[in-house]
């Protein structure tokens, strides 16, 4: 048999709730190898996609527009799922390492 991959994105990643559901189907299946997992989608009628937000940022620079709004609204989106996770990580040094390297 061959390696069992399973690839996640969107919806399915939106937030705390959806990624608990993932986890919940990731660990049913033992013989499911690898996990990719791509940027979160809408979590609600009106949201906006990560990469939608990722796609902004870069037409803001590109137009000599600030960006820096739109980057925190991508870095909150990453914050909540960490802080509604439990996990202890700061995001911060890697938020600021992005800001840094889009101007």
């Amino acid at each position: 048999m061959g390696i069992k991959v399973a690839k996640f994105g969107g919806t399915s990643v939106a937030d705390v709730i959806q990624l608990a559901k993932l986890k919940d189907i990731v660990t049913k299946d033992e013989e499911r190898r690898y996990v990719v997992v791509s940027a979160p989608g809408k979590r609600y009628e009106g949201d906006s996609k990560i990469t939608d937000l990722l796609f902004l940022c870069k037409t803001h620079i590109e137009h000599n527009f600030p960006f820096e709004q739109v980057l925190q609204v991508v870095c909150d989106r990453y914050t909540a799922v960490y802080v509604g996770l439990g996990l202890e990580h700061y995001l911060s040094e890697y938020f600021s390492k992005i800001r840094r390297k889009l101007v």
